[in-house]
């Protein structure tokens, strides 16, 4: 059945999308080359970066994308799910938002690349703003770290680990060619791909033990 909350996204979308419409009609009325320029925007907006001789580039980079991606839907939904059955505590349902939360943070950063528009639009040192998500990710393991250590907190350490050594190489500019890369951006795939597998464990334990709640 078809909830009207579904209609929502579809409408923003499709206001958005008139919104451009009308942007690129209205510069063709008074000058030709606005509206060249502006067709041309609109194009660069949905092109994707696919180069046809080296089909190969960014190949890590978008798999890093997807294990976030998957990771924050697997939480969000998790999350409902637990909401809706109810057999769970109000801990429990607190712990996957904020993960929720705390990975889509993280998501919307890798994809957008927003610490490296800061840094070279704004000048925001990238070490400020890992500063700012190593403050968010010890807030979250304060408030949750006895349901962490009920949960195998492990994945989640190396994680955690990974990542901070992802940072690190980033800001420290090291020396050399592929050690630096496989520094930054190797340590960062397998910490993501941790965090996904410590967050479909967790999150299919909550959602089983919520249901087994209710069937009592």
């Amino acid at each position: 059945m078809l909830r009207r909350w579904m209609l929502l996204p579809n409408a923003a979308v499709i206001c958005f999308l008139l919104a451009i419409a009308a942007y690129i009609k209205l510069a063709g009325l008074f000058d030709t080359s606005q509206h060249h320029l502006r067709v041309e925007f609109l194009t660069k907006l949905f092109e994707e970066s696919f180069l046809p001789t080296e089909p190969y580039v960014g190949l890590l980079a978008n798999v890093s994308e997807i294990l976030w991606c998957g990771t924050a839907v697997t939480c969000w939904f998790s999350y409902r799910l637990v909401q809706r059955l109810g057999g769970s505590s109000r801990q429990t349902g607190q712990y996957l938002l904020f993960s929720a939360v705390l990975i889509s943070l993280f998501l919307l950063d890798d994809t957008f690349r927003v610490t490296l528009i800061l840094a070279l639009l704004a000048g925001v040192p990238k070490l400020v703003m890992y500063s700012l998500y190593g403050a968010a990710v010890v807030v979250y393991a304060k408030l949750f770290w006895q349901k962490i250590l009920k949960t195998p907190y492990l994945l989640m350490l190396s994680s955690v680990a990974l990542l901070v050594v992802s940072a690190l190489a980033d800001v420290a500019h090291l020396p050399g060619s592929g050690t630096p890369i496989l520094m930054e951006d190797g340590t960062k795939l397998l910490g993501i791909l941790n965090i996904g597998l410590y967050f479909y464990q967790v999150c299919q334990d909550e959602v089983l033990r919520s249901r087994q709640a209710i069937d009592r």
